[in-house]
């Protein structure tokens, strides 16, 4: 199991039912059953044959009893999950498929999301729905990811946190370093292929002066 399946795992917390959203071949919904953090899975992919796979898989280790496949693209409308797990997709991804969730259910499971990018619209997403961000950081295997969980309630983020992430206590950690390095890099590059006076350039350079800002945190 690699160290980022193994963050996901220990991120989710003990609950009746889990949605294992983009399970793919069934690892983390195979490891949550096995570590009794869930009495029962949803696994879901829009691939039946990434499903297929994540029920044989169950089935080799007899916990299909345990679970409940779909092939869909992210959550059967009537399912009323206690968690939601949707790690590895971008970011608007994530949005779409909880928008359409949360349109046609009133369910407002616990939220556990890796984005792969744009996190800054899946944080907007989530406030718009008052859901509240309490564990929100960078991670890193090879390369960085992004961890965000969220439980409903109100919270009001500055913009500072909608972009850099919800928990300033974060921001001095190592990993948050490496992604400001990044983010400074791809800002950068921005900056040059924009004409001065594009009106996003005023943008650009407030987010730049930021990570300024936090490298000395």
């Amino acid at each position: 199991m690699t160290k980022r399946l193994q963050i996901i795992l220990d991120e989710i917390e003990p609950c009746e039912c889990l949605a294992d959203v983009g399970c793919d071949h069934g690892i983390i919904s195979l490891k949550v059953l096995q570590n009794h953090k869930a009495k029962r899975i949803l696994a879901t992919d829009i691939s039946q044959k990434c499903l297929d796979k994540a029920i044989e898989l169950l089935k080799e280790h007899g916990l299909t009893g345990s679970s409940e496949f779909a092939c869909v693209n992210g959550l059967p409308n009537e399912s009323c999950p206690d968690e939601v797990l949707i790690a590895g997709m971008g970011g608007l991804e994530i949005i779409s498929i909880l928008n359409n969730y949360f349109t046609a259910n009133e369910n407002r499971p616990l939220l556990i999301l890796q984005p792969m990018r744009d996190e800054y619209k899946l944080r907007q997403f989530l406030n718009k729905f008052n859901y509240s961000i309490y564990s929100d950081y960078i991670f890193k295997d090879k390369k960085l990811y992004r961890l965000i969980k969220a439980r409903p309630g109100q919270q009001v983020l500055t913009q500072k946190q909608m972009f850099f992430g919800a928990l300033e206590q974060e921001y001095s950690r190592q990993e948050f370093k490496e992604f400001l390095n990044g983010i400074n890099t791809k800002y950068t590059k921005k900056l040059h292929n924009t004409p001065n006076f594009d009106k996003k350039t005023q943008k650009i350079k407030e987010i730049l002066q930021e990570c300024e800002n936090l490298k000395s945190i």
